[in-house]
């Protein structure tokens, strides 16, 4: 199994690092941090190529160890394919016969063929089962296969369909049966717990996007009685933050409020708490706090969010860093009705989002709708007109309703300014319903 050969891979690292390198020194000569070097030797990271280039370079091994990642991850890939073949219907978890569901076809979504799009309903009942019963334990040796699988469907969130995310997300849970009912023993789970608690939250936050907010909520809440379970503040904090989330764009910040309260109030970490702090802050807003906003905002100046973080070691959709920030700060601003404080923010946000290497699109289009709500709201249609004419994210991306919810916000402030019935408000206006129409039109379903 994969976890095996980590584990002998992580040995030999060790084995050719001793007694010339300590962890610290190699992980300062392959400029990775210690904790990185100490979780591979262990098997509970799963680091690039890159990685083992460095090593090699660093002890003098002639490629030994780059080579040996290169046949573990072959071997991956070959399981993988394997698995792929059985088919995700095969797994008992989707019914969905010819009619019930629909072709999505975009090059962006599955490499131009045709994917079956899951019931994200009946997936969510599964989950929400599988959650309020009392799981067993995983046989060690699967865990660290587990969490690199959330790495990885983490990773790739941002740049997939919420469908896509939809359907690895219930395989794994279909992979995490079959092995539960392997190895039964109650032991090691909170490893386990803390797997399903993020997938399902996930998934939770794709169904969402899709306009499925029973299946939202359902899935949260698994989510969130995974979290309870895995005995980690850290993930508890995450869900009750996108539940809160979740609660904002539904128009109900006071429920907003007491989530992320119950969030602050755990013994979590700074990069939790940051996240937390910026969701509240957009909750009163919406609530018309100015104050409130405010005084939130100056709190995460005194944050310091080098401390390693239990959930934002999975990176992609789980990191929270300063251009998510940001744009929280931007969309607060603009629901208090400050177009200028909110500029401000959301052009910070955006020169995050394209500097940083792990962006998903989502958020960067969310942010540059935002920007051109920014200059609306400030009475500055040319800049507004110049900042819609640089949104050129992929259509497939607009189909998720929070940026669907962006674009009509949009419209109504051009609608609501003095100048609504300008030469500039008309171009602004045409401008935006052409956008609407190309991206809408960019994915279309297919019966079948």
């Amino acid at each position: 199994m994969e976890h095996e050969a980590r584990v002998a891979l992580g040995k030999g690292l060790r084995g050719l690092r001793e007694p010339a390198f300590t962890q610290q020194t190699l992980a300062l000569a392959i400029n990775y941090s210690r904790s990185t070097v100490a979780n591979v030797e262990t098997a509970r990271q799963r680091v690039p190529r890159e990685f083992w280039i460095a090593c090699d370079a660093v002890l003098a091994t002639d490629g030994l160890l780059t080579r040996a990642h290169d046949d573990m991850e072959r071997s991956r890939q070959d399981r993988q394919r394997a698995a792929a073949a059985i088919g995700f219907r095969q797994q008992g978890l989707v019914d969905s016969p010819p009619g019930r569901g629909q072709h999505l076809v975009h090059p962006s979504v599955t490499g131009g063929q045709a994917f079956h799009a899951p019931d994200v309903d009946q997936i969510a009942a599964i989950v929400w089962t599988l959650a309020a019963a009392d799981t067993a334990g995983l046989d060690r040796s699967t865990i660290a296969d587990a969490l690199a699988d959330l790495t990885d469907l983490s990773h790739a969130y941002g740049v997939q369909h919420r469908s896509v995310t939809i359907a690895q997300g219930a395989q794994t849970f279909a992979e995490l049966q079959t092995l539960l009912k392997q190895a039964p023993r109650r032991t090691d789970r909170s490893d386990v717990h803390l797997a399903m608690a993020l997938t399902s939250a996930l998934m939770a936050s794709a169904a969402f996007d899709l306009s499925h907010a029973a299946a939202a909520t359902r899935l949260v809440r698994a989510a969130r009685l995974f979290a309870d379970q895995c005995g980690e503040p850290a993930v508890l904090a995450w869900v009750l933050g996108l539940t809160a989330s979740f609660h904002n764009w539904q128009g109900r910040p006071s429920q907003a409020l007491r989530e992320t309260e119950r969030g602050l109030a755990l013994p979590i970490g700074t990069a939790a708490r940051f996240r937390l702090v910026h969701i509240a802050a957009r909750s009163q807003a919406l609530l018309g706090n100015n104050d409130g906003v405010a005084d939130l905002l100056r709190t995460d100046a005194d944050l310091d969010l080098s401390a390693a973080d239990p959930v934002e070691q999975f990176a992609g959709e789980f990191a929270f860093g300063a251009g998510r920030a940001a744009a929280c700060a931007g969309a607060a601003w603009l629901d208090l009705g400050d177009g200028t404080a909110a500029a401000g923010a959301l052009r910070h946000a955006i020169r995050w989002y394209r500097d940083s290497t792990d962006t998903a699109q989502a958020p960067l289009l969310g942010a540059q709708l935002d920007l051109v709500s920014a200059h609306v709201l400030a009475d500055r249609p040319d800049a507004a007109l110049q900042a819609l004419s640089q949104i050129t994210q992929p259509g497939v991306q607009h189909q998720i309703a929070v940026v669907r919810a962006r674009s009509g916000a949009l419209q109504q402030r051009i609608r609501s300014r003095p100048w609504r019935d300008s030469s500039q408000a008309q171009q602004l206006g045409d401008a935006l319903q052409q956008w609407d129409d190309e991206t809408r039109a960019d994915l279309e379903p297919v019966a079948g």
